[in-house]
């Protein structure tokens, strides 16, 4: 297993999935087919947590993201949900920049939706 590096585009938001436990998304998530492009994140999940890393924080750093993205944000989300259950340490990071407030509505939205340590910052 390898970290993970998808540049991002226009339309695709920066990953960086690294087995020392920092994990990051950023930019925007608009693409033409979500699950196409969110699929091999979630592969690279569901191999990480056979071999994670003491400690882990996801970091989200989304500037827009549309509703197909929402769905497959939410599954990695609950994926390390489900890490977390297990007893693992997982830390989510959610930024957005001050001012915006849809953004920050979605954060606390995806918030709601899981059982994680999720901390909202602006940056």
């Amino acid at each position: 297993m390898e970290d993970l590096l998808l540049e991002g585009t226009e339309e695709t938001p920066t990953v960086h999935l690294q087995l020392n436990g920092d994990l990051s998304l950023k930019g925007h998530s608009y693409p033409e087919d979500a699950l196409e492009f969110y699929s091999p994140i979630l592969g690279w999940l569901e191999e990480y947590k056979n071999s994670m890393a003491e400690a882990t924080t996801a970091t989200f750093n989304m500037t827009y993201f549309n509703s197909s993205s929402t769905i497959l944000l939410l599954k990695i989300l609950t994926s390390l949900g489900a890490m977390h259950k297990s007893g693992h340490g997982i830390q989510v990071v959610w930024m957005h920049e001050e001012g915006d407030t849809l953004m920050a509505d979605k954060a606390e939205e995806m918030k709601s939706m899981v059982d994680l340590p999720f901390e909202i910052k602006v940056g």
